[in-house]
């Protein structure tokens, strides 16, 4: 039984102008001495060298001190309209690990309450048998990175259909327009459909824009992959007129080409005709991958969060994705930690950051990020359900315990659940904002309930005034640990559930969800 120890060790935290003493609350897992003595000696070096104030944390102005009442206490406010909830969910590829018929698996997957999955996945797609559930027997004369890896279970629409009908998340068909034909991927659509798998969501390939792609051998440039997305589009729509369909999306920077992939794809892919037989063989979305790099997120103290805010905005700002009108479909996001020394990344130390409670707390603020830097944006999957351990949310080889990455997403799909619209929560008066690398927050909402999430990313305790969000909520439970602190599975993770106040204290590096 966890123990609460309310009066041991205050803390004084100067702010500008302002002293402050907070208590803070330490568990111990076991009644052991020595267990509840190096709790209390890991609690003391977080105390002392990791709660600083907000303002030491920030960079410019001290956003803190300009929007706490004078008793240092943040206002939060809601921030513009409420608007619709996007869909969250994975990348579903599962080459590696087991296939959907495994029950205990899919069990794992179902109680992250993902509302979509991605069928198969990136890459893989490319490669894709659908009959077989498995990579083709011939690449073509393509190259494929996992061609010569055995895939571990079949994965088959029989077997999707199992994840389906238990979780009853949509899912988003990403074609294989490399190795497959038009007409085959509509029968593999059909089949679905005959399964009882609705098709609403439909990819045409995967990342053709990327340099090292081997679709830029079949589509030289966005014009020959726009121009061919008219022909897919045309006879799937003749099928399933009801579908929404995305064609790949992302500016790059290497080639003059490339630097206007959107612009070029948006034009042949009739994406921006205002001719109305045009834009009934049209795609109606953009689709968007966005991997900061670890080596621009990451200082001597793991993932630095001011960092990680700023490079992923960086991500949506080259890709072009901030001057479309169109819809967004994010389908793959995440610390690119498979970057490895070609980025001048040591893998032996970066690769633990992937373990710990800082994981989920990066995943949480990515997503996030996804939902606010654009209203267009209507699905937003993390990469990736399983696999390589550095993306899984859920390990399949520790006996599908959840990584960081899976207990952030879940955290945000727990809080969402069954809600139909988000609001963006603002915290500080308006002319000094406190920043989502400090804190944030989100009021999800339907017809008749809402809830909250609140995520505190410094390393000091924070209160806030709730009066003005607040709406017959019962139930506060809040998580924390360590920034560092190992926590997959769950270990290290301390949970305490509080009365609803107007006010509440959010320890240091913890998660929120008010109901």
């Amino acid at each position: 039984m966890i123990k609460w120890f309310n009066n041991i060790n205050y803390r004084k935290f100067i702010l500008p102008a302002l002293l402050f003493v907070s208590p803070f609350i330490y568990c111990s897992n076991n009644n052991n001495t020595e267990n509840q003595k190096s709790s209390l000696q890991r609690q003391e070096k977080q105390n002392s060298e990791k709660r600083q104030p907000l303002s030491l944390l920030s960079s410019g102005e001290n956003n803190l001190s300009d929007a706490n009442t004078p008793n240092n206490i943040i206002i939060a406010n809601l921030e513009g309209e409420p608007r619709s909830l996007p869909l969250y969910g994975f990348n579903g590829n599962i080459s590696k690990g087991p296939s959907w018929s495994n029950s205990n698996f899919r069990d794992s997957v179902v109680s992250l309450h993902l509302k979509v999955i991605r069928y198969p996945g990136g890459t893989i797609s490319n490669f894709w048998d659908w009959r077989k559930g498995s990579l083709i027997d011939s690449m073509q004369g393509f190259k494929n990175k996992e061609s010569n890896q055995k895939i571990s279970s079949p994965n088959t629409l029989k077997d999707l259909q199992l994840l389906v009908k238990q979780s009853n998340c949509d899912v988003i068909f990403t074609l294989n327009m490399l190795t497959s034909t038009v007409e085959d991927q509509i029968e593999m659509l059909e089949k679905a459909k005959s399964l009882g798998i609705p098709i609403k969501w439909i990819e045409l390939g995967n990342e053709y824009n990327n340099k090292e792609s081997e679709g830029r051998k079949k589509f030289i440039n966005a014009i020959e992959y726009g121009r061919t997305c008219v022909q897919w589009i045309k006879p799937i729509k003749s099928k399933f007129p009801n579908a929404q369909i995305a064609v790949v999306g992302g500016n790059k920077a290497y080639s003059p080409e490339s630097r206007k992939w959107n612009a070029m794809v948006m034009q042949n892919a009739s994406l921006t005709s205002n001719n109305a037989t045009l834009k009934s063989i049209s795609s109606t979305a953009l689709i968007a991958h966005l991997y900061p790099l670890p080596i621009n997120v990451i200082d001597n103290s793991g993932i630095n969060f001011q960092k990680l805010y700023t490079e992923f905005q960086s991500e949506f700002i080259k890709g072009g994705f901030n001057t479309v009108n169109t819809n967004i479909w994010i389908t793959e996001y995440n610390i690119l930690w498979s970057a490895g020394k070609k980025k001048g990344i040591d893998n032996s130390t970066t690769l633990k950051n992937t373990l710990k409670w800082s994981q989920t707390l990066a995943t949480l603020l990515m997503t996030s990020e996804c939902t606010s830097l654009s209203n267009k944006t209507q699905l937003i999957l993390n990469h990736n359900i399983a696999n390589i351990q550095s993306f899984a949310a859920i390990n399949t080889k520790e006996n599908n315990k959840k990584m960081p990455s899976g207990i952030g997403m879940e955290l945000w799909l727990r809080a969402s659940d069954n809600m139909i619209d988000i609001q963006k929560i603002k915290f500080g008066a308006d002319n000094s904002q406190i920043k989502d690398y400090e804190i944030f927050g989100w009021k999800f909402s339907n017809n008749t309930s809402s809830s909250l999430l609140i995520v505190n990313l410094t390393g000091t305790p924070i209160t806030v005034d709730l009066k003005k969000l607040l709406n017959n909520q019962k139930d506060c439970t809040i998580r924390f640990a360590d920034k560092n602190d190992i926590v997959m599975g769950g270990i290290n993770i301390q949970t305490k559930n509080i009365p609803i106040e107007d006010k509440i204290e959010f320890p240091p590096y913890s998660v929120a969800t008010i109901k």
